[in-house]
């Protein structure tokens, strides 16, 4: 595989460099459109999709740029489709990391959300409004 393209992590306090992963079905047409990854983008294209799924409320990150599936929560789950096949950057502050927002959000969500096997919640990064894509990485 090649090699990673960024570091994640703050350098010389600029914001850290993030990653959004998603399939070419429910996310990559709105995002390579507007240029922005909104929140519940991944769930679908329908309102009713994203009915039952707090997740939906955010736009989700992560510091890792070579992913891992199950770690990341990106199996097929909820969609049957591959949420690793394309890969966005982007460097805004508006962006959160899980750890720091998670003791305001229901119990049940977060205990659903982080355990399931092989969750990494200290790789989630959240945002609850659109965030400006930086780069497409594949």
């Amino acid at each position: 595989p090649p090699a990673p393209r960024h570091r994640a992590g703050m350098d010389e306090g600029r914001p850290m460099i993030l990653f959004h992963y998603t399939c070419g079905d429910h996310g990559k047409p709105g995002i390579d459109r507007d240029g922005v990854i909104r929140p519940g983008s991944d769930l679908g294209r329908a309102a009713d999709m994203t009915v039952g799924f707090p997740q939906a409320m955010f736009a989700w990150f992560t510091d890792l740029d070579a992913p891992h599936r199950e770690g990341l929560g990106l199996t097929d789950a909820i969609l049957s489709c591959d949420r690793l096949a394309h890969c966005y950057a982007v460097d805004s502050p508006k962006v959160m990391p899980w750890m720091s927002i998670r003791r305001a959000l229901p119990r049940y969500f977060v205990d659903a959300l982080e355990g399931t096997p092989g969750a990494m919640p200290r790789h989630w990064f959240v945002a609850a409004e659109p965030i400006k894509v930086s780069e497409a990485i594949r």
